[in-house]
């Protein structure tokens, strides 16, 4: 009977677990997002099957300051624009300023050759390469200066 018991009350705390991870996930897709601008990247891997690896041009502006200045980790900050797209601003070693929600600090990691960006991939259905080959933008949010992905979309802003 005891035995009985801690199985129950195992199962009940994953459960509560679970359901508690369920709920922050759908609080998350009902934050709004901004957009990022993506850089073009092979939709393909013999391993994986078929995936997006995700690259996005303010990282690219922001890795030549990042060498210039030997950064390690730090912060690439960028400004929502009125078309809702983040604009690359500059790279610094702490988070700027948050005087308003369209200033916004992405922390980064940098080892040498490879830039840590946070979502650096996005895993689809295998044959449905040739859909999301037409994403130009990613819709994310950030959560504690790091990025999520909601969606991807086309140069139109339609889902894909």
């Amino acid at each position: 009977m005891k035995n009985k018991i801690i199985v129950f009350i195992n199962f009940l705390v994953l459960f509560v677990a679970f359901g508690f991870s369920v709920v922050k996930q759908e609080s998350y897709q009902k934050m709004l997002g901004f957009y990022l601008k993506l850089a073009p990247v092979d939709p393909r891997s013999l391993i994986q099957g078929d995936y997006m690896e995700l690259n996005y041009e303010i990282m690219d502006k922001a890795l030549g300051e990042i060498k210039q200045n030997n950064l390690e980790r730090g912060y690439i900050n960028i400004k929502i624009d009125e078309n809702n797209i983040g604009q690359y601003i500059n790279v610094s070693a702490n988070p700027q300023e948050k005087n308003n929600d369209k200033n916004i600090s992405i922390y980064f990691r940098y080892n040498g050759s490879e830039l840590d960006r946070n979502i650096n991939s996005f895993m689809f259905q295998e044959g449905e390469g040739a859909r999301y080959s037409k994403a130009e933008y990613a819709e994310v949010i950030c959560i504690k200066n790091r990025l999520r992905l909601k969606k991807l979309l086309d140069k139109d802003f339609k889902n894909l």
